[in-house]
């Protein structure tokens, strides 16, 4: 049970992958989970299959439906790996020098970790060895995975406690995205490509969305960050139900959350081990703006001061803070709304899902299963008829329609264009597009501006993309104009 419970942590928890040549690929991985196993009773399931379920329940309370479960950054020679169950922390892997640093922000902190290979694989021992090459069988079987053709790698072993019941891991990867191996998922250096969905026993991770990102300094960390000694633990929640929680774990400069094993509930001590709030709660989150979400042992949110003052009572099914505008978003009674952080309701829990605030005073939300926009006055902008709205963009939005397709309306819900995939460009009223897997820009009226030609393309920074062009040597700067530019 002990390796089942260590494999799909690995699974869910360990995500990292891939690139190209030359552009750095943002990679979104949602969790996926095999309908069937979700229709069996429970005197249908073994051990095993019952844990599994325990797993998929808590991932799906503390998932956020507007977040993908984790974001990968790669490219040929770096990997940067940010699960959103631990936004405290993520991984870079140097390739070339086979370096694995863990980065923490909120503590301005970095483990180096010079010697990856050797980081314990986690899974049946019977696996591990020396060389880290692990008994994969190569198929032919193929399916598509975010617009790629992947092939199946799979490896099968046996529990020590069920000798006579094999466990399957399954790999779709695709050989056009070069491979990439990092702590615990080292043994991927044996498969020839980028993972793209990973699954043991119906549960695991898909990549539903592969986009470039050059953005500068994605592999970089500060220099003001303090190098230490060993890793600090995960602040995410095991996904063994049974397994102890964390003594300890960091909150903020002099601020760490301990626990009390017999109440088991954490309060919060200073550095000098002065109590600052005594055992409460459940869980603790992060403080950021000296102010963090509590979770209560009814598992209802709160929000409480870097003294642990409440500020909000714990009596929510969910609370996020953005940072942003001060705000909050929140779910009472199965729906979404806003409110600032003296509790005033500014956008009333009407809707299934809210995000925040654009800087335009727009957000999307959710009504019976369709998309809209809203203002700060909770009027419609946008009706809600929309299958995905995935971005506003000043006076445009961008729409994932049922077929797969990206279109880009006005807001009056003029249809202005459709192609494979949009995105903003982060230039003034221009586009990103993708049709027939290659990439050009259009205007906010749908107008092409520069050619579908390339094979990627970036959104602009100080007026240039990075462009290019099947055979070309190396990829070109280029401007509005789509003239090639010197950087």
């Amino acid at each position: 049970m002990k390796n089942i419970l260590s494999l799909v942590a690995i699974i869910l928890f360990s995500l990292n992958s891939f690139a190209q040549q030359n552009p750095t690929y943002k990679i979104e991985y949602r969790f996926v989970v095999d309908p069937k196993l979700m229709e069996l009773s429970e005197e249908d399931l073994n051990e095993s299959q019952k844990v599994l379920l325990a797993a998929v329940m808590m991932i799906q309370v503390f998932q956020e439906d507007d977040k993908p479960l984790a974001e990968v950054w790669g490219n040929k020679e770096f990997v940067k790996a940010q699960s959103n169950l631990s936004s405290n922390q993520f991984e870079l892997t140097d390739k070339k020098n086979n370096i694995q640093y863990l980065v923490y922000p909120a503590s301005t902190q970095y483990y180096k970790n010079e010697r990856p290979e050797n980081v314990p694989l986690a899974l049946a021992e019977e696996l591990e060895n020396s060389d880290n090459e692990l008994p994969f069988e190569f198929t032919d079987q193929t399916k598509e995975i975010a617009g790629y053709t992947c092939k199946l790698a799979k490896m099968i072993f046996e529990e020590e406690e069920a000798p006579n019941t094999p466990i399957t891991l399954e790999v779709w990867y695709t050989e056009k995205l070069p491979s990439v191996y990092w702590g615990e998922y080292y043994y991927l250096k044996n498969i020839p490509g980028a993972a793209l969905e990973i699954t043991t026993m119906g549960i695991g991770i898909s990549a539903d969305k592969v986009t470039i990102d050059n953005s500068p300094n994605l592999f970089d960390i500060p220099d003001h960050y303090t190098q230490i000694e060993s890793p600090l633990e995960r602040d995410f929640l095991s996904m063994d139900p049974t397994a102890d929680k964390e003594k300890e774990y960091f909150l903020a400069d002099n601020r760490t959350a301990f626990l009390d094993e017999e109440k088991d509930l954490y309060g919060i001590k200073d550095s000098e081990g002065k109590i600052v709030l005594a055992p409460q709660f459940s869980y603790i989150q992060t403080f950021e703006d000296d102010m963090a979400v509590v979770i209560d042992e009814n598992s209802y949110y709160g929000l409480i001061d870097i003294n642990g003052k409440s500020i909000i009572s714990p009596k929510y099914e969910s609370l996020t803070y953005n940072p942003q505008d001060k705000t909050l978003a929140f779910i009472l009674d199965e729906k979404a709304g806003i409110m600032n952080l003296q509790g005033k309701i500014l956008i009333p829990n009407e809707y299934e899902y809210i995000n925040f605030f654009s800087d335009e005073g727009r957000a999307i939300a959710t009504k019976d299963g369709k998309y809209g926009v809203i203002d700060l006055q909770n009027k419609t902008v946008v009706p809600f008829q929309y299958p995905a709205i995935v971005e506003i963009v000043e006076n445009r939005f961008i729409v994932s329609e049922e077929d797969d397709s990206y279109s880009l309306y006005s807001l009056e819900g003029d249809k202005k264009a459709s192609f494979d995939y949009i995105m903003y460009a982060k230039e003034k009223e221009i586009f990103i597009v993708i049709q027939n897997e290659k990439y050009g820009f259009i205007n906010a009226d749908g107008k092409v501006i520069i050619p579908l030609q390339y094979e990627y393309a970036t959104p602009f920074e100080k007026g240039l993309a990075e462009v290019y062009k099947q055979g070309a040597e190396n990829s070109v700067f280029i401007n509005t104009k789509g003239e090639i530019v010197q950087k």
